[in-house]
């Protein structure tokens, strides 16, 4: 085998076994994190007739929101909304806190975002949540920001194991006064390198083993068994 055969032959066992190495570990590493915090962690129980959604959703098309007014699990649902404050177009939406609820379809409050939001988007939204043309999404202008219960979610890479593509998630409820967690479902994902640089669709190969109904039920604020410490599930 002539000397660049040799070289080729030893550089693909090197990937391989860097890649073998970091599958390993990483699989590792998601088993241990789901065991420390994986998975669902309830502190305390709460009652609310609504909630404030910071999970990141588009306030003026915030769907979940339009489901959870339509299905009757809240009377509303706050929202915000970061405007534009240096606008000069009266028309447009001051930034601030909002209230959505539901309301007889005359209601004026119906009409307060008519000239913000696309009106067939909407009428849409309305009836896949199961809203009837009878009824709609009214607006109530908040003048703080509420308090209550508050939902919010993120995704970000693990900085504590930047040698591995770990990915943590969390969708959580606190306390917007005092701002103590309440609740929180936490999954952890490793996305192995060679996934990327292949270019297909970078799915997690290892997470934390979490029923899927747990992030419904958290963000409605239902009842549910306390399964904080989670197994990890791989492919």
């Amino acid at each position: 085998m002539s000397w660049g055969g040799k070289l080729a032959v030893s550089c693909a066992i090197a990937v391989i076994t860097y890649f073998a190495l970091e599958s390993g570990l990483g699989r590792w590493r998601v088993r241990q994190l789901c065991s420390i915090d994986g998975g669902l962690q309830i502190l305390e129980t709460t009652n609310a007739k609504g909630y404030l959604d910071e999970s990141g959703a588009d306030g003026m098309y915030c769907l979940s929101c339009f489901y959870r007014l339509g299905n009757h699990q809240f009377e509303y649902v706050d929202v915000h909304i970061p405007g534009d404050a240096a606008t000069e177009n009266p028309a447009a939406i001051r930034p601030g806190y909002y209230r959505l609820g539901l309301a007889a379809a005359s209601d004026p409050r119906c009409r307060l975002w008519e000239k913000n939001v696309n009106s067939g988007v909407w009428a849409r939204m309305q009836r896949d949540a199961g809203i009837p043309t009878s009824q709609c999404i009214a607006v109530d202008s908040l003048p703080t920001r509420p308090a209550g219960p508050v939902v919010s979610q993120y995704r970000e890479r693990l900085r504590s194991s930047a040698y591995l593509n770990i990915w943590v998630s969390q969708l959580a409820i606190a306390d917007a006064t005092g701002g103590h967690l309440i609740a929180r479902v936490r999954n952890y994902e490793f996305v192995p390198m060679w996934k990327i640089a292949s270019g297909t669709f970078p799915s997690a190969v290892a997470s934390c083993n979490i029923p899927f109904d747990t992030y419904e039920r958290v963000a409605e604020l239902e009842p549910i068994s306390d399964r904080s410490k989670a197994k990890a599930t791989e492919q």
